[in-house]
């Protein structure tokens, strides 16, 4: 009976060492594919981007249709890279994944996998990218929402106007925002940086546990807060602001402001209060950190 067992084990262990190194020497013949494909943007109000490890860029460009292509290494040439449905006024666009019974095999069967969906230049409803282990760039892009939210990777947002209410999430990765306009908005990772310039919004909330967070502003927005526990927090305006009411904490850092006009109610190293201008004015600028210096210029 121990010979059977032993046996069977044997042919077994056999198997999976073959199965593997099928999978590694697939891995050795990647080819580089592209897919492009076209699609009718009449009716679409609302796109959804869904990624595992594909770098992801939504931006409009002079087409009357949405335009989706993807490029990247593969070991089966045969494989599509992505799937596209829609849903009334949605279009939903998936990474599709390699069917793979082995999963802990260490090689991995994509590389610098990309997809790029153009889109015409209109106003839509929401434009939302996830992805588990890629990039996001959003660009040039109008809708009355958006979300980026990426598990391991950077977030890019530039140029973008969006009415309501913006989202940008990532746990391990930097966010980039440039020359964007929201309602409301939401910026935050876990471990990554964060650096926006000339964003114009009414409130927004920045937040980092581990990393440095740098705002260069153009205009005043109503409200911005801002949290880190582990990081930094530098904030300046191109020009001095005509009315702002300043809310600094550090418990472990320092806190400075350099503004000509800045009256203080409550000045110390670690905090400060006071006010640009109209003392009752609606711009605040409220910052916390636990670990972390706070600067105003």
């Amino acid at each position: 009976m121990k010979k059977i067992i032993i046996g069977l084990i044997a042919v077994f262990a056999v198997g999976v060492i073959g199965a593997i190194i099928s999978a590694a020497a697939s891995d050795f013949t990647i080819d580089e594919v592209k897919a492009a494909e076209t699609y009718d943007a009449s009716d679409i109000k609302k796109i959804k981007v869904t990624t595992t490890s594909m770098n992801t860029e939504v931006k409009s460009g002079q087409t009357d249709d949405i335009q989706v292509a993807a490029e990247g290494k593969v070991s089966d040439k045969s494989k599509k890279l992505f799937d596209v449905s829609q849903d009334g006024k949605s279009l939903k666009i998936n990474q599709k994944e390699r069917e793979n019974i082995i999963s802990f095999i260490p090689w991995g069967s994509e590389k610098d996998m990309k997809i790029t969906i153009t889109i015409p230049e209109k106003k839509y409803d929401e434009i939302t990218v996830t992805t588990t282990s890629g990039d996001i760039l959003i660009e040039n892009a109008q809708t009355d929402q958006s979300a980026a939210d990426s598990t391991s990777g950077n977030i890019e947002v530039k140029h973008t106007r969006i009415k309501n209410e913006l989202t940008l999430k990532t746990t391990s990765g930097d966010i980039q925002a440039d020359q964007n306009s929201f309602g409301q908005g939401e910026v935050k990772t876990t471990s990554g940086s964060i650096k926006s310039n000339d964003t114009t919004a009414k409130k927004v909330n920045y937040k980092t546990t581990s990393g440095d967070i740098d705002l260069l502003q153009d205009n005043q927005n109503e409200e911005i807060d801002i949290v880190t526990t582990s990081g930094s927090v530098s904030v300046e305006y191109q020009k001095e602001p005509a009315s702002l009411a300043v809310d600094f904490q550090a418990d472990s850092g320092d806190a400075a402001v350099n503004l000509d006009q800045i009256l203080y109610k409550e000045k110390s190293e670690h905090r400060i209060v006071g006010y640009v201008g109209d003392s009752g004015t609606s711009n605040h600028l409220k910052v916390r950190t636990t670990s972390g210096d706070i600067e105003l210029n």
